[in-house]
């Protein structure tokens, strides 16, 4: 970028207006579980409300030996480990990991992640499924469990 431009844009940055949302600040105890058994989902997943028109902020929770069920969608997710152990399985690949590490799920990937330790796992998960909501509908999901068929996977080097 020349620095002509670089100014002009500068410019045109303060003349942006912060709209700040009704509410900054989600207390725990106001997050409320969604209800995934049906899917053979054996954790507790949350979303978080959040005013974000790109990313989607989930609080997900996975009992000792339990599991999340195999799925997969057009949007890509990261994981950020807060406690507990295990290990992930996406497209075939296992990786094991713990609290501290960060874990990336791409778009359209078969996964599903285990809490393999004695403490329960606490993720919290950052996608961009608003971001496709927003630019067409492209947010799909599929569970292995739900039996629905798989449909094409759709083009992401573009």
């Amino acid at each position: 970028m020349l620095p002509s431009e670089l100014r002009a844009m500068m410019e045109r940055l303060k003349e942006v207006q912060v709209k700040l949302p009704e509410r900054i600040v989600w207390p725990t105890d106001t997050v409320e579980y969604l209800d995934l058994s049906a899917l053979g989902n054996q954790s507790r997943v949350a979303l978080v409300p959040n005013p974000s028109y790109t990313f989607e902020i989930f609080l997900q929770v996975i009992p000792p030996g339990g599991h999340t069920d195999r799925h997969r969608h057009y949007n890509e997710t990261l994981h950020n480990i807060l406690s507990g152990s295990g290990y992930s399985e996406v497209e075939g690949v296992t990786a094991a990991w713990k609290a501290g590490d960060l874990v990336y799920t791409p778009p359209w990937a078969w996964h599903r992640h285990f809490n393999s330790g004695s403490e329960t796992v606490r993720i919290l998960g950052i996608e961009n499924s608003r971001l496709l909501d927003r630019i067409g509908g492209l947010n799909r999901r599929v569970s292995e469990a739900a039996k629905e068929p798989p449909g094409e996977a759709p083009d992401f080097s573009r």
